[in-house]
């Protein structure tokens, strides 16, 4: 009984050292179309699948791929996605029309889903990437 006790008390020691903090998604600030936008995020396990979600402001956890899109979820299809991502941050290229409201969402190795708040992707003159 002795060994066993030890045995789950050695697992749960590993089982703290090693959890990975929980995923965060940072909200990027000061986007603008055209203009590259570094998104970060904390925790999580990699890689990560990066999304960008179109017409985002409400019900964030049902971005849809772009192929599935429904009126009932205000028709947030993703945009972009970006999978195998490893390190803890990414440049995305902003090619979205300004005044479209976006929402990031990163999906962990583990299934782990975060979200970053809504931004509105303000307008430039650049255009080039539209």
């Amino acid at each position: 009984m002795k060994t066993i006790t030890s045995f789950f008390a050695v697992a749960a020691v590993f089982a703290s050292v090693f959890a990975a903090d929980p995923l965060v998604l940072n909200t990027p600030g000061n986007v603008a179309q055209c203009v590259p936008t570094e998104i970060t995020w904390t925790g999580g396990t990699p890689p990560f699948d990066l999304s960008s979600c179109r017409n985002a402001t409400r019900l964030q956890s049902l971005c849809l791929p772009s192929s599935i899109t429904d009126s009932a979820v205000n028709n947030m299809p993703i945009t972009e996605d970006f999978p195998g991502l490893t390190g803890d941050s990414f440049l995305w290229d902003t090619d979205v029309l300004g005044g479209t409201v976006m929402t990031m969402k990163m999906t962990d190795a583990a299934g782990v889903t975060a979200f970053s708040a809504p931004v509105v992707v303000q307008q430039s003159q650049d255009t080039s990437c539209l």
